[in-house]
């Protein structure tokens, strides 16, 4: 294995952790549970892109019932802050920003990827440039098929178009 295993996880799969009411299955929910636990046990680094800390936030705003959705804040909080094994990452440095941008403008917008999305895909490849073994968690197939190193047994859940 090339230098250590590195995961960049989209919001599709926090929103599943988390278990945001309307927007996950129980089927899904056990799968990436068991995938974080195995993580954990292989002291892999888990990313999690700024952008999508913003989209789950986003997220947890919407719900409905307010000490769910006070409960589920608590979680996002102590997850970004008491987690050594979860580091939040900025889509990019600020000086590459317009870089970024021009990147989404020119190549992530015209197949359909978000701005989030696009920070996950470029955060996969950066990793991957510094010779780590990078994997992408989302069930987002079009983020899914641009992930560096194809995961050796992925997981059951059903991935999104």
């Amino acid at each position: 294995m090339a230098g250590k295993l590195l995961i960049v996880v989209d919001t599709s799969y926090w929103v599943e952790l988390f278990k945001i009411p309307q927007h996950y299955s129980e089927t899904n929910h056990f799968a990436i549970k068991k995938k974080f636990a195995w993580a954990i046990e292989q002291k892999a680094t888990l990313y999690f892109p700024l952008p999508c800390v913003y989209e789950l936030a986003n997220h947890i705003a919407h719900v409905r019932d307010g000490n769910a959705r006070r409960n589920l804040a608590e979680q996002l909080y102590q997850t970004v802050t008491n987690n050594p094994s979860i580091l939040v990452t900025p889509a990019c440095a600020v000086n590459e920003l317009s870089k970024f941008i021009e990147r989404f403008k020119n190549e992530y917008v015209m197949s359909g990827i978000g701005l989030a999305d696009a920070a996950v895909i470029d955060a996969a490849k950066h990793l991957k440039n510094q010779n780590n073994q990078v994997y992408i968690w989302t069930l987002e197939a079009t983020i899914k098929a641009r992930e560096p190193d194809k995961e050796p047994t992925p997981s059951q859940h059903v991935l999104r178009k």
